[in-house]
């Protein structure tokens, strides 16, 4: 429901995630148990980059709106922090982890559909009305389908066509959103699924398929009009940006827009370089930056840099960026431990699927700022925290482990003092 709504209903998702974090919170303190390493491992840099944005508020004199800001989008991310708690000594069965991002690409697809449908000249926003984040969404979800793979392959005939459809449906809503950072990400998501399901083949089919990616995807994905035309919009946009350089005077284009953001933002946060100015005050720091730099009055009209780091850096200046590196840092690492070869191979395609989340969100990082928006934290941290929840709660993994000692040696303490009396 959270992920699915996510797509199609923002409000009803948002309300959802709220009541099922206050239920985590409650199962939590009812059932406590002592954090294992790996919940701690993913829970305290979240916590961290919350606290940072706190400081930088706190750092400025008055932001604009940020106490506002830092409640109802950074707090979000916070709330999915007790979800990994919850049901750790029972999580759900593997087929309702991966029937939640199955029924969701559904969603992400059909709801293109019908945007299309209506409106054949806009881009697929989903319930964000912002393609770039509906992209960023669509795509994760059609990365988690794939890493799913070996799971539907084994399931029945009516499974196993509700996960063909998934895989459809998600690269329709990824193509109709027509953002052509997807299609950058997109062949290292097809990289890291296709050298997992074949990492028992041999180097130089590996490589082939490698190359295969590297070439063909590209030249397929060029042959749809949508992302034709796009693709050669962005060349020729690029291409005019470095052969004739910045120049102010000429129109401004989609890259040469991306080209004053960043720059505006890296000056802004080479004059606030500790705190940044403070969530939810990008505005009025870029009116006063417009103002004295003669720079596009579109600038203050955007939400954000358009790059997760340059939107960091000048918000939360360098103990925000020292935060965002952290807690990316720290959610791959819990996915690489879980990869290695000796774990079993549902576990493995847990943290395969939280990899390629992951991966999503820092390729699309590059030209928007997914971890600067309320609905994309959401599912940013709804969707790792349920994978992660599963894995960290497998009978082989390293926290189930030490919970699992943990009782033992409770029950076997209370034995011997049964045994004495």
């Amino acid at each position: 429901m959270v992920l699915s709504s996510i797509i199609l209903a923002w409000e009803v998702s948002r309300a959802y995630f709220l009541l099922l974090a206050i239920f985590s919170c409650w199962f939590y303190i009812k059932n406590y148990q002592p954090p294992n390493r790996d919940q701690l491992i993913f829970c305290l840099p979240i916590v961290f980059f919350f606290v940072t944005a706190t400081i930088s508020h706190l750092a400025n004199d008055s932001p604009h709106r940020g106490p506002q800001y830092l409640i109802e989008t950074y707090l979000l991310l916070v709330l999915a922090v007790p979800m990994i708690f919850l049901y750790s000594s029972r999580a759900p069965a593997l087929k309702f982890i991966w029937g939640m991002f199955i029924v969701a690409s559904i969603a992400a697809g059909l709801m293109s559909l019908v945007e299309y449908l209506i409106s054949p000249q806009v881009r697929a926003g989903g319930s964000t009305g912002q393609p770039v984040l509906f992209a960023t969404m669509a795509l994760s979800l059609v990365a988690v389908a794939g890493a799913s793979y070996r799971h539907y392959l084994k399931s029945s005939l009516p499974n196993l066509i509700l996960w063909l459809c998934a895989l459809i449906l998600g690269l329709i809503a990824v193509y109709l959103s027509g953002t052509r950072g997807a299609w950058i990400a997109f062949p290292a998501l097809s990289i890291a699924l296709l050298l997992f399901h074949l990492e028992n083949s041999s180097k130089t089919k590996n490589l082939t398929v490698m190359l295969i990616i590297l070439v063909i995807v590209p030249l397929v994905i060029y042959q749809f009009p949508l992302h034709k035309n796009r693709i050669d919009t962005g060349i020729d946009m690029a291409s005019q940006l470095i052969t004739e350089g910045y120049d102010p005077a000429q129109k401004r284009n989609s890259f040469s827009i991306r080209y004053e953001l960043w720059q505006a933002a890296l000056q802004i946060f080479n004059e606030n370089v500790a705190f940044g100015v403070g969530p939810g005050n990008y505005r009025p720091a870029m009116k006063q930056y417009v103002n004295e730099h003669n720079a596009s009055p579109r600038l203050p009209n955007l939400k954000h840099a358009h790059n997760q780091m340059s939107s960091t850096l000048m918000t939360k200046g360098l103990i925000g960026a020292l935060a965002l590196v952290l807690m990316i840092g720290a959610h791959f690492y819990l996915c690489v431990k879980y990869l290695k070869k000796d774990r079993p191979p549902d576990v493995r395609a847990l943290a395969l699927a939280a990899s390629t989340i992951l991966i999503t969100f820092v390729f699309l990082g590059l030209s928007s700022s997914p971890l600067e928006t309320k609905i994309t934290l959401v599912f940013y941290g709804f969707s790792l925290a349920e994978l992660k929840r599963k894995i960290i709660s497998s009978p082989s993994s390293d926290g189930a482990g030490s919970c699992t000692a943990r009782a033992s040696r409770g029950s076997g303490v209370r034995g011997g003092h049964a045994r004495a009396r």
